[in-house]
């Protein structure tokens, strides 16, 4: 691994020492790779130190040389160090390489290259477009149904929290005004118990067990009435003043026919003077520049989290992990959304015989503006048909 003497370089090293690899730490200056290769002995792992300069191949190569003949071919190569546009013909990459298999419980694959297209030689450029967007691709491995399971749950309230509850658990109440409410996708109960305390009923939708058993651990969880399933398509047998589905929850229904069935599900459970509320962010992912890329969400001296998307216009999805590194490890946290503007929710909700009542850029009914950054739309049944 090169780069790996600190920061995020010496955490990545040091994760996969505690993972079951033996590393070879490269870095301008040897002394400098001391600390990384000193923590990860210490822990029963197994390093080596070594000095080059990524950018003379020269250096490279006896660096190559050496780490084949004491520690042995190498199967992973990280890396964490720019090579620019000599990537394609630098030692790195052409050093012997043992076959691609399991190291310890992560699978590991032997091939590294730069998927900078901007700095890539044209002779990089074929293993360089490996790295770019397939349109219709999807996010390997990711499963919609688990994708909230044990780990997610456990960490949803800690990480997921934007500060504006009590403002959205206010604005809910008013419309309640006493009446029953019903949450699809009501998860940890971040929103439903508080709500709750308001006086309002609250019953639940929820497809994930993991997030309702977290709920049931907090005060009055089991206060909750939960229907398990898909919130496009279950039934409560109930109709409620108020159906409400919020923090972009709409989105990870992936299709726009899934997305029109949870209009028509929220409609089927309106009293007749009921309403539906959806909160939901504008996407701006469309317009960013060749529809991927990577944001600092955090940066702290020993972590830092990132948010890494790509956006696919022909299905409207967006791939999506925020991606925490710290010195105790790397942390995944994999979504995928179905985007979609207000005018196209609109459509749906008429679809469902419901129409806009109210569209706010806030929970505190601020102004919904060209530079709003979400939307809490307010639907319900036309007043000729709402009996």
């Amino acid at each position: 691994m090169t780069g790996a003497a600190r920061g995020i370089g010496a955490a990545v090293a040091e994760r996969l020492a505690r993972d079951g690899l033996a590393l070879a730490v490269i870095d301008l200056d040897e002394a400098d790779c001391a600390g990384t290769v000193e923590a990860i002995r210490s822990e029963g792992g197994t390093a080596l130190a070594l000095a080059a300069d990524v950018a003379d191949d020269g250096l490279v190569g006896d660096a190559v040389a050496r780490v084949v003949a004491e520690v042995g071919p190498p199967t992973v190569l990280v890396s964490n160090a720019g090579i620019g546009p000599r990537a394609a013909t630098s030692p790195l990459l052409t050093a012997p390489m043992m076959p691609t298999g399991s190291v310890g419980p992560v699978p590991w694959s032997a091939p590294a290259f730069s998927t900078d297209a901007a700095s890539c030689s044209q002779a990089q450029r074929a293993s360089c477009s490996r790295a770019q967007r397939t349109e219709g691709e999807e996010m390997e491995g990711f499963a919609p149904r688990t994708s909230f399971g044990y780990e997610a749950s456990k960490r949803y309230d800690a990480e997921d929290t934007r500060g504006d509850e009590e403002q959205t658990v206010a604005f809910l109440a008013r419309l309640a005004s006493g009446r029953d409410a019903l949450e699809f996708a009501v998860g940890t109960g971040r929103i439903a118990l508080p709500l709750r305390r308001t006086g309002v009923r609250v019953d639940g939708i929820e497809l994930s067990p993991d997030m309702v058993d977290r709920m049931r651990e907090k005060p009055d969880g089991d206060k909750i009435e939960v229907t398990m399933g898909d919130m496009s398509r279950v039934t409560t047998g109930r109709t409620y003043g108020l159906v409400y589905l919020v923090y972009n929850t709409i989105g990870n229904l992936l299709s726009q026919d899934d997305q029109v069935r949870c209009f028509e599900n929220a409609a089927r459970h309106l009293t007749g003077e009921g309403v539906f509320v959806v909160e939901c962010r504008i996407p701006t992912a469309p317009a960013r520049p060749g529809r991927q890329y990577v944001d600092a969400e955090h940066i702290g001296v020993d972590h830092v989290g990132l948010d890494v998307c790509r956006y696919d216009p022909v299905t409207q999805i967006l791939d999506e992990n925020h991606v925490r590194i710290s010195t105790e490890g790397i942390v995944f946290g994999p979504i995928r959304l179905r985007l979609a503007h207000p005018p196209e929710f609109d459509l749906m909700a008429r679809i469902a015989g419901l129409r806009l009542r109210e569209r706010w850029g806030g929970w505190e009914r601020e102004p919904y503006t060209a530079a709003s950054w979400r939307h809490i739309s307010v639907y319900g049944r036309p007043a000729d048909t709402a009996c």
